[in-house]
């Protein structure tokens, strides 16, 4: 069974697919939760909203009811039925779907606001899902997530002494005989987030992937709760984390709708990816199965190949195209890699989570590769390695040595339109003009990599009809590592 239908699965308990007698409409405290979700934006009656876990549709409901244009996606199909049922009742029309929080279904650049509450306890993925989030967001958009530590009382018994002194305090002072929690360590022990400090590990998790002007409410328990809520929860304070998705730089808008536009779904034949997994296998270690990160991976190839080698591979692109095709690409020869949509300087993983960072073909795109390198590095163990292949595709506008080998006639694809577009936008990428591998090699060592050397591939990757074609952009791999005694 997979993390979607095990959520799915547990949330059943709550949701019967029926209104439920615990409905009861409460406008009061919906307009104090409208106006405290709305206060995050200018008088706009016109937000399109995406309430993730909407459960029973509180938030969806109550959103559409001030006029703005709602969906509503949970991964429990009974919770969707009821949430139905209860918006019309209230008479107000969200829409609802059954979906993965992880994986959304819609494109990108969609919604205004992204909300949810108490949720993001519950993801399997919780950076997974943030990118998602931002995705699917337009820029200037944002992230609001109300949620709270509260499953902490399973593993620290201070906090769990404390938790039971208010709900006896509770249900002597209010009637209300409530567990804060229903004891089910079992599975808040597959959850990530449940014995996590937040919201300081969502602050940093947002910082990391790009989000801008986070603001962090640490407890607003007075804001929105009820007297005897206050008293219940008084252990587990409910924080607001508000973030936005930044304006995308016109350069990068290029490089997403360009590869957008690509289709690249096909069966990798064996050959091909037992050719390129030999080609980074030769500077692996022996007989390891590591962890690797394949950045801008497009259609999967290369995260294909390393799979298929007996690797655990992530994949990560800006286009969300190129990875729903190279989602599909693994499925169709039975590999299981792990993808996802982000730019290759802003990933969201813990310092020190892979062995190998590998790409190919990517660097000479990067608008921003020193820092990008940074972040390469950051998320490497001690003593793991940046390995990627590239050319210098570009350098032909500004080399004439390079400008001389290179052959229209026999590069038919340099009067295609893609290309052109690609040569006007190659003008703006700062690696177009530099001389490589050299500069890849001085770059690295300024980032503090160690044993950095670059090697010749035209003439074992290529064949020799690619290595005429292609004589006025040789093929190089770059290899550096990470010092065993730097953590960072």
């Amino acid at each position: 069974m997979g993390n979607f239908e095990i959520t799915s699965n547990w949330w059943k308990q709550y949701y019967t697919g029926k209104p439920g007698k615990e409905y009861a409409p409460d406008t009061v405290h919906e307009k104090i939760w409208a106006n405290e979700i709305l206060s995050h934006f200018a008088p706009d009656p016109n937000l399109k909203i995406l309430d993730v876990g909407t459960g029973g549709g509180y938030f969806a409901r109550l959103l559409s009811a001030e006029g703005h244009e709602v969906i509503g996606i949970d991964a429990n199909e009974n919770a969707i039925k009821t949430a139905r049922m209860r918006a019309e009742r209230d008479g107000v029309n969200p829409e609802f779907r059954v979906m993965d929080n992880h994986a959304l279904d819609f494109p990108d650049d969609t919604f205004d606001l992204v909300v949810s509450r108490n949720v993001v306890w519950t993801l399997y993925d919780p950076a997974a899902a943030y990118l998602e989030w931002k995705r699917v967001l337009k820029p200037g958009g944002k992230v609001i997530v109300y949620d709270a530590n509260w499953h902490l009382e399973f593993y620290h018994p201070e906090i769990a002494a404390w938790v039971r002194s208010n709900e006896q305090t509770c249900k002597e002072r209010y009637g209300v005989d409530m567990r804060v929690c229903t004891d089910d360590k079992a599975f808040y022990d597959t959850l990530p987030l449940s014995d996590v400090p937040r919201p300081a590990w969502d602050r940093q998790t947002l910082v990391q992937l790009g989000f801008t002007d986070i603001e962090i409410r640490s407890d607003i328990s007075a804001e929105v709760y009820t007297e005897w809520e206050r008293c219940l929860y008084a252990a587990t304070p409910f924080f607001e984390i508000c973030a936005v998705k930044p304006e995308l730089e016109e350069k990068k808008q290029f490089v997403r709708s360009y590869w957008n536009q690509a289709e690249d779904e096909k069966i990798y034949p064996d050959e091909a990816l037992e050719k390129w997994a030999e080609i980074y296998g030769q500077y692996l270690p022996d007989g390891k199965s590591l962890d690797i990160l394949d950045v801008g991976t497009g259609g999967g190839f290369v995260a294909c190949a390393l799979a298929k080698a007996g690797h655990r591979v992530t994949g990560v692109d800006l286009s969300d195209q190129r990875i729903r095709s190279a989602k599909k690409n693994a499925a169709a020869i039975g590999l299981d890699v792990r993808y996802l949509c982000t730019d290759a300087g802003e990933l969201p993983f813990p310092d020190g989570t892979f062995d190998v960072v590998v790409c190919r073909n990517l660097v000479w795109t990067l608008y921003q590769p020193e820092e990008t390198f940074a972040q390469w590095k950051r998320v490497l163990k001690p003593g793991g390695l940046i390995l990627y292949v590239d050319a210098n595709w570009y350098y032909y506008l500004y080399d004439e040595a390079s400008r001389a080998k290179f052959d229209p006639v026999l590069y038919p694809y340099s009067q295609s339109e893609e290309n052109r577009a690609c040569e006007n936008s190659a003008w703006g990428m700062p690696l177009s003009s530099q001389k490589r591998p050299e500069w890849d090699c001085e770059a690295l060592v300024r980032q503090g990599m160690t044993e950095v050397e670059s090697l010749e591939l035209s003439s074992t990757a290529r064949t020799p009809e690619e290595q005429r074609v292609y004589a006025f952009a040789p093929l190089f791999a770059v290899r550096a590592k990470k010092p065993e005694n730097d953590p960072a």
